[in-house]
């Protein structure tokens, strides 16, 4: 839910006229890695592919679903197509702010083994070698792959 209110003041500032409205957002933000950033080098003698640099995740897709409940115009401060347009740009990027809390980053990164474990199975069926020792971990972490 989010609440917006905008308050244009007129005459000298003598007389206000508010408009509000209370925003539903409906939203599924999509998680997971750009693979064009994926950074692949191949050996045809060793037959290897090493795999040099590997994407952090990011937001891919938002799809959201905007409802207005309780809109009211104010008396000189009517809503616009503008002001639907900004405001669902606000609801937009109010989704994108609360991403970071959602935990969406986490389960991504805990899905990026089985990503490279895809690559190295496609790369396995013609019969080379899928070679990451080049990717840095945190500290901390540890890569486990079967």
């Amino acid at each position: 839910m989010y609440h917006y209110e905008d308050v244009k003041e007129r005459f000298l500032k003598l007389v206000s006229s508010k408009k509000k409205a209370l925003v539903v957002i409906n939203a599924k933000a999509y998680v997971g890695y750009d693979f064009n950033k994926i950074e692949l080098t191949s050996n045809h003698k060793k037959k290897t592919v090493t795999i040099s640099h590997f994407p952090q995740p990011e937001i891919l897709s938002i799809e959201t679903n905007i409802n207005y409940y309780d809109k009211k115009d104010g008396y000189f401060n009517k809503f616009e197509a503008t002001d639907l347009t900004n405001l669902s740009e606000e609801a937009k990027q109010h989704i994108r702010d609360k991403v970071p809390e959602s935990g969406l980053y986490n389960v991504a990164r805990k899905e990026a083994l089985e990503s490279l474990l895809l690559v190295e199975n496609i790369v396995e069926t013609i019969g080379w070698k899928l070679d990451y020792t080049a990717l840095k971990l945190k500290s901390g972490e540890k890569l486990k792959l079967k």
